[in-house]
């Protein structure tokens, strides 16, 4: 039996969603059932992380929504055995669900803009504060809903090192160190925003016990931005790059501080207490940023999808550095993080689909 996973992870999406799915198919293993990514077969792919996940993979022609769904279920029909499905895609949309929908055991839609019409039986989105209602009008009436940032698909390996994270926060806002900084803008930060915040910090590099800048290898700007590094670090070795960091977590403990997106890696961030300067750069980070406003947990540095007028740029470099002499606002918002994402309901959403079949078939 099979989870097969429809997701994509060209350099203009970024590689959120297959992180995500990463995670799902790590837990289909758990559940006697093998893993198979299905990703268009677009220029960019983060190969690196689909190899070293260890699942099978099955690339697919670029085409139009339906012409998809047809490849999608002659790949189903080709494993000859029972498939749960998880798609990963917001270009699809009710039409590519229900043509897929009476090939397998179950579909999972994962989501988190409540933007068209849906035909699942299970839909996730864990957008902090998310409403039924939202969903109501544009989802079939036997789909099950798990909204919420309960129900984030984060590697198991974030909730295991929140313990540890803790205790290190207490430390940074007791002893008030040097803080490290992490500047992560999306895996493959296809506006190339990771430049112009190396310009904006690079006159401050002192100010801080390191700045790292986190990317994947199918980022476009990583020559660019290693000869900023090389050339600053003739004069003052505080900057580096780390690529296709394997073990996020340990990233995260090292680090005090962070500038970045308002996608699921703030939700990675918040379960480490670690306070965020937070940018939206994309669309459907929106509502997510505005629940991470609302719980106080992070500093709004606003919509970065165009690169900001100059002064926009230096207020928010003046934020970043209110951030890092006050250490009672640190604290703040370290605690506020640790509240946002609870854990008592970790993967029940996967539970349940995984443990459920239309056909009767149970794991």
């Amino acid at each position: 039996m099979f989870c097969v996973i429809r997701v994509n992870a060209y350099p203009q999406l970024g590689n959120g969603h297959l992180m995500r799915c990463l995670t799902v198919a790590r837990l289909a293993k758990m559940h006697n059932l093998k893993p198979i990514l299905v990703l268009s077969d677009e220029p960019g792919l983060p190969m690196g992380f689909i190899e070293a996940s260890g699942c099978d993979f099955h690339l697919v022609p670029s085409v139009s929504e339906l012409k998809d769904a047809e490849l999608f279920c002659t790949f189903l029909a080709s494993l000859n055995a029972p498939c749960w499905v998880v798609v990963d895609v917001y270009a699809f949309s009710a039409p590519w669900h229900e043509r897929v929908y009476p090939n397998c055991q179950q579909l999972l839609v994962i989501d988190d803009l409540a933007n068209r019409r849906y035909f699942c039986d299970v839909l996730l989105d864990h957008t902090p504060g998310r409403q039924a209602q939202e969903y109501l009008s544009c989802v079939n009436s036997v789909a099950q809903l798990f909204l919420g940032c309960e129900h984030a698909l984060l590697a198991p390996e974030f909730f295991a090192a929140a313990e540890d994270a803790r205790q290190l926060r207490k430390d940074f806002y007791v002893q008030k160190y040097l803080p490290k900084l992490l500047v992560s803008l999306g895996g493959t930060d296809p506006q190339g925003l990771s430049l112009v915040w190396f310009d904006l910090l690079v006159n401050y590099a002192c100010e801080f016990g390191g700045i790292t800048f986190l990317l994947a290898s199918n980022a476009h700007v990583i020559p660019a931005l290693n000869e900023k590094i090389a050339n600053h670090n003739q004069l003052l070795g505080s900057i580096r790059l780390v690529v296709d960091a394997h073990n996020m977590p340990q990233l995260l403990l090292d680090h005090d501080v962070v500038v970045g997106g308002a996608g699921v890696s703030a939700l990675e961030r918040a379960v480490l207490g670690l306070p965020s300067l937070m940018l939206i750069l994309a669309d459907n980070q929106l509502k997510q940023a505005q629940a991470l406003n609302q719980f106080g947990c992070v500093m709004d540095l606003g919509d970065w999808q165009k690169l900001p007028e100059p002064n926009v740029q230096l207020a928010a470099i003046e934020q970043v550095m209110q951030l890092r002499h006050n250490y009672s606002l640190y604290q703040t918002l370290s605690e506020r993080a640790f509240n946002l994402v609870p854990s008592e309901q970790q993967y029940s959403a996967l539970t349940y689909f995984f443990n459920t079949s239309r056909a009767g078939i149970l794991l």
